[in-house]
């Protein structure tokens, strides 16, 4: 799955579980025991297709930071900095009318 796909998931599956807890908050014990139990099973399911898919989506995130890392890294190879400090500088020593 792409980032965006994990991401989109999660807020639907986040959005079920929900609505969920909604209706169980608002059943006001109407619910008899084994209705209950199925709300929570399902809201358990929810909240763990929720955990799994954060992980799928954590790992995208990881990989493709350390692609663009190495990336980074191996353009900056042949790079080397240019330093240049007062006693290199190309005029000649107390002449600045130059």
């Amino acid at each position: 799955m792409s980032g965006l796909t994990d991401a989109t998931a999660i807020i639907a599956t986040l959005k079920g579980a929900t609505e969920i807890g909604k209706a169980l908050i608002t059943s006001q014990g109407t619910l008899d025991k084994a209705e209950l139990k199925l709300k929570l099973a399902d809201l358990m399911g929810e909240l763990a297709s929720a955990r799994s898919e954060a992980a799928d989506l954590q790992d995208t995130i990881r990989t493709l930071y350390e692609g663009l890392l190495g990336r980074f890294h191996s353009s900056r190879a042949g790079w080397t900095r240019q330093h240049y400090s007062l006693r290199e500088s190309p005029y000649p020593a107390g002449n600045l009318s130059n």
